[in-house]
C-alpha cells in the first residue's frame, strides 16, 4: 500500500454512501450497541474520524476513484472505516463528520482495508462474509493476474484474523447452487450447512439430496445435521448399487428421517430406498453378532423379533387388501427352508 498523507476534514453527511457489500451488515442483531455508540457521541463528540475515500459513478456504471473522482463536483464518499460512527451522526441529525480522506488506493486496498476494520470488532456473520469475499476476490484476481486460492485464502487470514478453516467454511457457501446460496443468504439455512453437506459426502448426488432436504423442509432444519449420514453415505457409495437419480432420492429420504427423529408417525408416502437402505445396515449390523457364543433359547428369541417384522409386513398387506405370499417351503427371506433346528 502506497504512503499518502493522511489528514482530517469535515465532510458532509449526506455525501457519504454506505457500501451495501462490506463484510459486516447485520446491524439490527448489533442495535444495541449502535445506540449504545450513538448516545456516547452525542454526549463526549466522536474521538476518531472515519475513513473515506472518494468515487464518481458515471451514467456507465465506471468508478472513478481516488484524485480524479476527488475533484469532480459530483464525487461521493465510500466509507472504509467508520460506518457505526456515520449511522450515529446521521441519527443524531449531523451536517458534517470528521474524515481521514485516502486518494492514492486502488480498489483492492479498499477492500483490504474494510476487511481488516470491519472484522476485528463486532462479530461478522458467516453470511456476511461470504458476499465480501465474492467481491474482494473478483479485485484480488484483476491486480494479481494468476490466482492460487491457497495464497488468497492466506491473505483472507492475514487480514481479519481467522483462520483458513473459517474461509474454507465461508467458501463452501459460495460453492453451494444457486438455491442453496439464495436460502442462506435470505437466513432461511444456516451458514454452516453448505460446509457441512460437503464434509459428509463427495458425491455431487449426495449432496444435492441433502440440499433438497434443507430447501424444501418446513421446519429448519440443523446446519450440522448432515453429520449424523457422514458413515452411511460413505458404506452405500462403496456399494455401488444407485444411480444418479437414487443417490439424490436416497440421501434426501435420510436427510428427512435424521430431522423427524423422535417425533415420527407412520410415514404418508412409502420411501422404499430409505427402508432398504435400513434393512441392509441391519443386516449389516446382524453380521458382526457372535451368535455362537449364545444359547439356543436365546438365538430363538432373536429370530422370534425378526420374525415380527415379517409378520408385520403380512399384516399390513392384509389390512390394506394386498396379496402377500411366499411359495411353499421359502422361509420369511424368500429362501428355501433348509431343516434343522435349534432345540
Amino acid at each position: 500500500m502506497r504512503k499518502e498523507e493522511r489528514i482530517v476534514v469535515k465532510i458532509n453527511v449526506k455525501d457519504v454512501v454506505q457500501d451495501t457489500a462490506q463484510p459486516r451488515q447485520d446491524w439490527a442483531n448489533n442495535e444495541k450497541a449502535l445506540l449504545s455508540l450513538t448516545e456516547d457521541i452525542k454526549d463526549k463528540g466522536m474521538y476518531y474520524p472515519i475513513i473515506v475515500s472518494p468515487f464518481v459513478k458515471t451514467d456507465n456504471n465506471e468508478l472513478i476513484l481516488g484524485d480524479m473522482a476527488s475533484k469532480r463536483d459530483d464525487r461521493k464518499w465510500w466509507i472504509l472505516d467508520g460506518e457505526r460512527r456515520w449511522l450515529s451522526a446521521v441519527s443524531l441529525g449531523h451536517k458534517t463528520i470528521d474524515a481521514m480522506v485516502r486518494t492514492n488506493l486502488t480498489m483492492l486496498e479498499m477492500l483490504e482495508i474494510q476487511f481488516a476494520s470491519n472484522t476485528k470488532r463486532l462479530q461478522v456473520t458467516i453470511t456476511e462474509m461470504s458476499k465480501a469475499v465474492l467481491r474482494f476476490r473478483d479485485e484480488y484476481k484483476k491486480e494479481n493476474g494468476e490466482y492460487d486460492e491457497a495464497d488468497f485464502i492466506k491473505s483472507l487470514c492475514s487480514l481479519t484474523g481467522f483462520s483458513s478453516a473459517y474461509f474454507t467454511m465461508v467458501e463452501a457457501i459460495n460453492r453451494a447452487d444457486d438455491d442453496m446460496k439464495d436460502s442462506v443468504l435470505a437466513d432461511e439455512v444456516g451458514g454452516y450447512a453448505p460446509y457441512e453437506i460437503e464434509k459428509a459426502t463427495k458425491d455431487e448426488d449426495f449432496r444435492r439430496g441433502i440440499t433438497d432436504a434443507y430447501l424444501e423442509s418446513e421446519k429448519q432444519i440443523g446446519a450440522l445435521a448432515p453429520r449424523a449420514l457422514r458413515y452411511d453415505l460413505k458404506v452405500i457409495e462403496a456399494e455401488g448399487n444407485l444411480n444418479p437419480s437414487e443417490k439424490r432420492l436416497l440421501a434426501k429420504q435420510m436427510m428427512n428421517d435424521f430431522t423427524h427423529k423422535g417425533g415420527r408417525t407412520r410415514d404418508s408416502e412409502p420411501h422404499f430406498l430409505l427402508y432398504k437402505q435400513k434393512a441392509m445396515k441391519f443386516l449389516r449390523e446382524v453380521q458382526h453378532w457372535n451368535l455362537s457364543g449364545l444359547k439356543n433359547q436365546e438365538v430363538l428369541t432373536l429370530v422370534g423379533l425378526i420374525e415380527g417384522v415379517y409378520n408385520h409386513f403380512k399384516e399390513d398387506r392384509r389390512l390394506n387388501g394386498q396379496m402377500f405370499s411366499r411359495k411353499t417351503g421359502e422361509n420369511m427371506f424368500g429362501t428355501k427352508e433348509t431343516g434343522g433346528d435349534l432345540d
